[in-house]
């Protein structure tokens, strides 16, 4: 049973690193659209937290993933394109990919800003270089 798991696991991981190997929408009509959806994931991050402001003005460049959708069943994923920023002004694009394996049924969409403190930090995620995980503490 776990070397099934394991061989899902692989085959959603090689699919996911295939797709979020173009980064740039298709047309300039995908691109205007990834941008209204980017532009309005912000002004409404701001409008639920206005504190967020602070970490646009400082930091070197940011990530805007207007949309996540994220699922599982067993074996989960998760996809979004986005947009990379540097000094306010669009510098490229960006994709995010994730694969898990355990316990877990169901789905979600959620937006995701990811804010880089120095320009060393946006270069390597520029680079392709980069990775981030998270997880909830165990509990008490």
């Amino acid at each position: 049973m776990k070397a099934m798991i394991w061989a899902c696991a692989c085959v959603v991981a090689c699919a996911l690193l295939l797709t979020g190997c173009s980064t740039t929408p298709k047309s300039a009509e995908k691109q205007a659209q990834l941008t209204t959806r980017s532009e309005d994931a912000i002004q409404m991050a701001k409008k639920a937290d206005p504190g967020l402001q602070k970490f646009f003005d400082t930091a070197a460049g940011y990530a805007v993933f207007p949309s996540v959708g994220k699922g599982a069943a067993g074996v989960g994923a998760a996809y979004g394109r986005g947009e990379v920023f540097e000094g306010g002004k669009l510098a490229g694009y960006a994709t995010l990919t994730q694969a898990s394996i355990g316990l877990a049924l169901g789905g979600q969409k959620y937006t995701e800003l990811i804010f880089f403190e120095t320009k060393a930090a946006l270069d390597r995620f520029q680079s392709g270089s980069f990775a981030f995980a998270a997880r909830s503490p165990p509990s008490p």
